[in-house]
C-alpha cells in the first residue's frame, strides 16, 4: 500500500505549505486527520505484510497437506486401478460403459448385463469378450 502512504503523505505536504496555523481549531483538526491517516496507512502496511506472511505459509501448508493426502491415501495408484469397458449392444449397437466395481462373475465367469438402452440381456465374460444371447430360452431363464 505505498500508494496509500504517498497519499498521506502529500495532504501532510499541503497542509503544511498552506501554512495552515495549528493553533487555530481549524489547524488543529486538520492536523489530526493527518496524524491519525499516517497511523491508519502504518497499520495497514503492518496488515498486508501480515497477509503476505500467512499466504505463504498456507501455501507450504497446502502443499504438506497434498504430499499427505497422497502418502496416506495413495491417491495416484487408486485412479490407475479402475477400469471402465466399453460395452457396444449388439441388438442396437447402443454403447454404455462398465466400472471393474460393478461386475460380479458368476460361477461360470460370466455376467449378464442389461442394455439401458433397449434393455437386451449381455453376456460377458471374465475375459471381458461379450455377445448378446439370441436364444430366447437362454434369455428366460437368466432375466434378472
Amino acid at each position: 500500500m505505498n500508494n496509500l502512504n504517498e497519499k498521506v503523505s502529500y495532504l501532510k505536504g499541503l497542509m503544511e505549505g498552506m501554512d495552515i496555523d495549528t493553533n487555530a481549531n481549524e489547524g488543529k483538526l486538520f492536523a489530526k486527520i493527518v496524524e491519525t491517516l499516517e497511523d491508519l496507512a502504518r497499520e495497514v502496511d503492518y496488515i498486508n505484510e501480515d497477509l503476505d506472511d500467512m499466504e505463504e505459509y498456507l501455501d507450504a501448508m497446502d502443499d504438506d497437506l497434498t504430499d499427505l493426502e497422497d502418502d496416506f491415501y495413495d491417491l495416484e495408484d487408486e485412479e490407475d486401478e479402475d477400469e471402465f469397458y466399453e460395452i457396444e449392444c449388439p441388438s442396437c449397437d447402443d454403447i454404455f460403459y462398465l466400472d471393474e466395481s460393478d461386475l460380479i462373475f458368476d460361477g461360470e465367469g460370466l455376467i449378464k448385463v442389461a442394455c439401458p438402452n433397449c434393455g437386451e440381456m449381455v453376456v460377458i465374460n471374465e475375459e471381458m469378450d461379450y455377445f448378446a444371447e439370441n436364444e430366447e430360452d437362454e434369455t428366460e431363464d437368466t432375466e434378472v
